[in-house]
């Protein structure tokens, strides 16, 4: 049997919910490259401890967005959602989980826009929101910014009718909600939001059936590359917690039922699709970065 046949019974036996003859199926080939072997640890302490959501491990998620081919990506989103602050000149930003800040600090270093917007900031990760609006505390000038620690949907619940944003945006966070989650969330921005602002991955793997050989060797090659750009590049610690916090969750997080799933990537023209069909118009896409994962464009839209 040949590695990518081992390695697709791993994967098919997780789906299934047999984590040892997972863990057997992966030890076999752990010696043959990092992504293999990185798969057999993070199956062993699975089989002995369960999982938790990778977006958990604030550590691990940190240095992953800070290493390998994310210093360009989000060099390149800054940037871009920079210029489209400079376009729209919004007075008022919602952000939907805005992360740690990241983002949003990258673009207040290179917007030409004065005054600088007030900001809202919707988080649901309690420990990453407080770092967000240290973050932007510490801008000069000072930012206005408020922050709440809530899932998007109860945000949406207890938000006042009157709320309005000059411009509403999400990079790579809408991708964690269901489309039947994401298609009221939508509607509702529709309504609320001047501009809004998208970024997300054009996955083409979401094309094909969960559990499909061509779904899980196109997974398999990409992660083989990712991993390789998290190997002998940082601390061998930080390293390894980048692969066993984060990479090793969501590359299998891919193969779990709706139900469990922690993120819902599709192609870009899908995504697209979503946004036109919750009213909003004039929507066009741009490419930002071409990433080891799958193209990064931003999706912008007129309400």
């Amino acid at each position: 049997m040949s590695i990518h046949q081992t390695f697709y019974q791993a994967i098919w036996h997780y789906a299934e919910g047999n984590l040892n003859a997972a863990l057997t199926a992966a030890q076999s080939i752990a010696g043959q490259g990092e992504l293999y072997a990185q798969a057999a640890r993070w199956l062993a302490k699975v089989a002995q401890g369960g999982e938790t959501s990778p977006y958990l491990e604030t550590d691990a998620f940190a240095a992953f967005i800070r290493g390998g081919g994310n210093v360009a990506l989000y060099d390149a989103v800054e940037r871009m959602v920079a210029a489209a602050w400079d376009d729209h000149r919004p007075a008022t930003i919602l952000d939907v989980g805005p992360g740690d800040g990241e983002v949003i600090a990258g673009a207040l270093r290179h917007t030409a826009l004065e005054p600088l917007p007030a900001f809202d900031l919707v988080e649901p990760a309690s420990n990453l929101l407080p770092k967000a609006l240290h973050r932007l505390g510490q801008q000069t000038p000072p930012v206005k910014v408020r922050g709440f620690n809530h899932t998007i949907q109860s945000f949406v619940a207890e938000a006042p009718a009157t709320a309005r944003w000059d411009l509403c945006q999400a990079t790579w966070s809408l991708q964690n909600l269901s489309p039947t989650e994401r298609a009221p969330l939508l509607r509702w921005l529709k309504d609320r939001c001047g501009v809004l602002l998208i970024a997300e991955f054009d996955v083409q793997a979401e094309k094909y059936p969960l559990l499909s050989p061509e779904r899980v060797r196109l997974i398999h090659d990409k992660y083989v590359a990712g991993v390789a750009e998290y190997t002998g590049q940082m601390d061998p610690a930080l390293e390894e917690r980048v692969k066993q916090g984060f990479l090793m969750p969501i590359l299998f997080g891919y193969f779990r039922s709706d139900a469990a799933r922690s993120t819902y990537e599709q192609p870009i023209g899908r995504w697209v699709g979503e946004v036109e069909a919750a009213g909003f118009r004039a929507v066009e896409r741009r490419l930002i970065h071409h990433y080891w994962w799958a193209d990064a464009y931003l999706i912008t839209a007129q309400a």
